[in-house]
């Protein structure tokens, strides 16, 4: 990771900085200017073709957004140097597909999940969490998603500051973040699968 500290004040990188900063290599280095030399650079070689292959499928399913140019046909190719990709992108992607990076960050957590963020908001990050975490739990077969959506709040409360100060749930507060997070819009109650 020598000499890329200086890259971390940077809020746009091209598909091939940010591959390369995410394996630990530094941009910057004469050899690492263009793809070609990091397929064929050994030391390089090994760790960037595989994290070059998860960029380029996650931007190509839609799952990390990025400004795309294509090269020319036939290949028609996704261009690694004129391709850019937002920070925010990038850690929000990072973070959501458990992907480590230790240049953007341990968990690649996006701003807004971040309590360290300036504009950090509980509530917010409350949501969010509750409604990844509930992916897949039994308890949807019986439940509604609102039902579900607001035990987990009540047992995260005090990490999302939805507790008072003895550690009570604000009942109100979880409620709010529970209709915010519930995608079943009907409403009423779970109809019994046949």
């Amino acid at each position: 990771m020598e000499g890329i500290e200086h890259w971390k004040d940077f809020q746009k990188y091209s598909l091939l900085q940010a591959v390369l900063l995410h394996i630990g290599v530094n941009p910057a280095r004469t050899n690492a200017f263009s793809e070609a030399s990091c397929r064929i650079d050994p030391e390089i070689r090994l760790m960037f073709i595989p994290a070059r292959n998860k960029f380029i499928q996650a931007i190509e399913e839609s799952r990390l957004r990025a400004q795309v140019v294509r090269g020319p046909a036939p290949g028609n190719r996704i261009d690694m140097e004129k391709t850019f990709i937002l920070l925010e992108n990038i850690q929000t992607w990072l973070h959501f597909a458990k992907i480590p990076s230790e240049f953007f960050g341990e968990s690649g957590e996006p701003d807004y999940l971040n309590p360290k963020h300036k504009r950090y908001a509980p509530k917010l990050a409350a949501v969010v969490n509750a409604w990844l975490e509930i992916e897949g739990d039994p308890e949807l077969e019986r439940l509604s998603a609102k039902q579900v959506l607001t035990k987990w709040l009540r047992g995260n409360a005090r990490k999302f500051e939805l507790a008072d100060k003895a550690g009570n749930p604000k009942e109100t507060s979880i409620d709010e973040c529970a209709r915010v997070g519930n995608w079943e819009r009907k409403g009423g109650r779970r109809k019994k699968r046949v």
